[in-house]
C-alpha cells in the first residue's frame, strides 16, 4: 500500500485550481504566477450563426503547466489516453517516488459528483495520493470537494480513467525578481499593443445590446451547463486570478505597489460575474421592459469594463518596468488607509424598515409560494430568521421587518434610492446573498450635506461553499425547489460591513442596478 499524506489547498475557483495550489504546497512551491495569461479575452464576432457563448475564448488553463514551470519550478507532463495498466504503473512508480499526480477522471465514475451514473463528463480533475496494489484501489483526494485520500475501485478507475499529469520538481525557473517583472511586462506590453482584449469586449457588448433574448424553460439546467455562463465564469475567474499574481508579488517580494491593483483587478472580476448576471436573468424572466433595461445596463458595463481594464493595465506595466521603486508617499498612504479601516465595535444599532422596498421573495412554504431565483429555488419558511433578532458578533439584523406574512421579505437590487431620514453612524451592515453568481458592484451613500461615498458592495453566492468576498455568513438552511422539495445542501445568508462618515447623517442610498444581489435587512451602527 501506497499512501502520501497531501494537505488540502481550497483556492475556490475550480478543480483545477485546487488541485495545482495543493500539489504545489506539496513541493513545498508556489503557484500564483501560472495566472500570467489570465487577462486573454477572445470573441469571435464573424459566425455569428453559432451560440454567443461558444464564441466568446477565456480558457487560459492551457499555459498553467509550461508557466509553472518557467516561475516556480515544477516540471508538469500531461498524459492522455492511456491503457489503464500503463497508467497504474505510471501511478505507483510515481507516489514510490513521493510525487503526487493530477488524475482525470470521468465524473460518471465519481460517486461524490453530481453527475455520477447521470452524465459523462472528463472535466474534473483530483489528485492521486496512494494506491492499492493488493486491490488495485487508487487513493485520491479531491480538494474541490473537499476529499481526503477517499478510494476509487478499479472498476471506476478503468472505465473513467482519462490519463494524468506528472509533477517533479526541477531547478531551472526564474528566481531574480527583476526578470520575473520583465516576463510579466512583456506579456502585458503585448496585451495592450495589440487591444485585442479590447476589441474583443467591444464586439462582444455590441452583439450583447441586439440579442433577442427569450425566457428559457430549461433555464435552471442551462445555468450550469451553457457556454455562455460557463466561459464569462472562466473571465470573471481570470481577472480575480491576476490579482492573486500581484497579491504573490507583494507578499514575496515585499513591494506594496501592487497592493491597490490587487483590489482592482478583484472590482473587475466581480463586474463581469454582474454582466454574467444580467445576461442570465434576461434568459430568464419573461418582461419585455426588464430586458430592454437588463440590456441596457449590459453594453454600458461593459464598455466601462473595457476602458478600465486599459487604465489598469498601462499603471500595472509602468509598475512592472520600474521594479522595487515604490514612492514613500505611497507607502504611507497604505498605511493610512489600514489605520482609517481598522474596525471599531459596534454598540447602537438603527435597523432600518426596507419592507417598502421588498420586491422579492425569498422564503415560502405551501401557502407562501416564492421563487428566489427565478429557477424555482426558494428558503424554506420553517426554521427561517423571518420574525426574529439575527445577532452575528458585532452585528445585528431585525427579521420582524418583512411586512405581513404574505408580503415580500428582500430587495432585489435594481437601482433604488433607500431613504435613510438622517440617520448617522460607523457602519452599514447589510444582511444579503446573491443567485446565478457571486457579485461586486457599488452602492452610493448620500449625505444630507451633498457629498457622496461610492463603496464596493455585493455578496457571494447563496450556494456557494465558502464566501468569497469578505463576508461573515449569518444564517444557513437547505433551500427548497416547488417540484423537488427540500434540498441536501446548505444555502447562505451573508452579513457584510461598509464604513460610512460618523459625523454626516445619511441621506440615502442608491443601490446598485444588479437584481441578482439581495438584501434581506439593513442596520446602522454607531460606536
Amino acid at each position: 500500500m501506497i499512501a502520501l499524506d497531501v494537505e488540502i489547498v481550497r483556492q475556490g475557483v475550480n478543480c483545477l485550481d485546487d488541485v495545482i495550489a495543493t500539489v504545489c504546497s506539496w513541493h513545498h512551491r508556489r503557484y500564483e504566477l501560472m495566472y500570467a495569461h489570465s487577462l486573454n479575452f477572445q470573441f469571435d464576432s464573424e459566425h455569428t450563426a453559432k451560440d454567443i457563448g461558444e464564441r466568446i475564448m477565456a480558457d487560459f488553463s492551457n499555459d498553467y503547466l509550461p508557466l509553472i514551470e518557467k516561475f516556480h519550478g515544477l516540471h508538469c507532463e500531461m498524459h492522455l489516453n492511456q491503457p489503464i495498466s500503463q497508467g497504474i504503473q505510471m501511478i505507483t512508480e510515481q507516489l514510490q517516488a513521493g510525487n503526487p499526480l493530477l488524475i482525470l477522471l470521468d465524473c460518471f465514475w465519481i460517486p461524490w459528483t453530481d453527475k455520477y451514473q447521470i452524465i459523462h463528463d472528463y472535466g474534473h480533475t483530483m489528485l492521486g495520493v496512494g494506491f492499492d496494489t493488493n486491490t488495485n484501489e487508487l487513493l485520491v483526494t479531491d480538494p474541490f470537494f473537499e476529499k481526503k485520500s477517499i478510494p476509487i475501485s478499479y472498476e471506476q478507475l478503468e472505465h473513467g480513467y482519462y490519463g494524468c499529469v506528472t509533477v517533479t520538481p526541477v531547478d531551472n525557473h526564474l528566481t531574480v525578481y527583476e526578470d520575473i517583472l520583465n516576463e510579466l511586462s512583456m506579456t502585458l506590453q503585448e496585451w495592450l499593443q495589440t487591444r485585442e482584449t479590447v476589441q474583443a469586449i467591444q464586439a462582444f457588448a455590441q452583439e450583447t445590446g441586439s440579442l433577442p433574448f427569450e425566457p428559457d424553460a430549461a433555464a435552471e439546467a442551462m445555468l450550469s451547463t451553457s457556454p455562455l455562463f460557463v466561459n464569462l465564469g472562466r473571465v470573471s475567474s481570470g481577472r480575480n486570478s491576476y490579482g492573486k499574481l500581484l497579491h504573490y508579488l507583494h507578499e514575496t517580494y515585499e513591494d506594496e505597489r501592487f497592493e491597490k491593483l490587487e483590489e482592482e483587478l478583484k472590482v473587475l472580476s466581480f463586474q463581469w460575474s454582474s454582466v454574467r448576471g444580467f445576461l442570465m436573468k434576461m434568459a430568464m424572466v419573461d418582461e419585455a421592459s426588464m430586458h430592454a433595461y437588463l440590456k441596457e445596463n449590459t453594453v454600458k458595463k461593459l464598455t466601462d469594463i473595457a476602458n478600465k481594464e486599459v487604465e489598469v493595465m498601462e499603471r500595472l506595466l509602468t509598475l512592472y518596468r520600474i521594479p522595487g521603486e515604490a514612492s514613500l508617499l505611497e507607502a504611507e498612504r497604505y498605511s493610512a488607509a489600514a489605520v482609517e479601516h481598522q474596525e471599531d465595535t459596534i454598540t447602537v444599532n438603527h435597523h432600518v424598515d426596507l419592507s417598502r422596498y421588498f420586491n422579492n421573495r425569498g422564503f415560502g412554504c405551501e401557502e407562501r409560494p416564492a421563487e428566489f431565483d427565478s429557477s424555482g429555488y426558494y428558503l424554506p419558511l420553517s426554521g427561517s430568521p423571518l420574525g426574529t433578532h439575527l445577532l452575528l458578533d458585532d452585528m445585528s439584523f431585525n427579521m420582524n421587518l418583512a411586512g405581513e406574512y404574505n408580503e415580500y421579505d428582500n430587495i432585489a437590487c435594481y437601482g433604488q434610492e433607500v431613504e435613510l431620514e438622517g440617520k448617522k453612524g460607523h457602519f452599514l451592515t447589510i444582511l444579503g446573498c446573491s443567485e446565478m453568481g457571486s457579485f461586486l458592484d457599488q452602492l452610493t451613500v448620500k449625505y444630507e450635506d451633498g457629498t457622496k461615498d461610492t463603496l464596493n458592495f455585493g455578496f457571494s453566492d447563496w450556494w456557494n461553499f465558502h464566501a468569497v468576498n469578505n463576508e461573515r455568513v449569518a444564517w444557513s438552511g437547505p433551500p427548497a425547489q416547488k417540484e423537488q422539495g427540500l434540498i441536501n445542501h446548505k444555502v447562505h445568508l451573508y452579513a457584510a460591513k461598509l464604513r460610512l462618515q460618523p459625523d454626516r447623517p445619511v441621506q440615502s442610498l442608491v443601490l446598485p442596478m444588479m437584481p441578482n444581489i439581495h438584501i434581506f435587512a439593513l442596520t446602522i451602527g454607531t460606536t
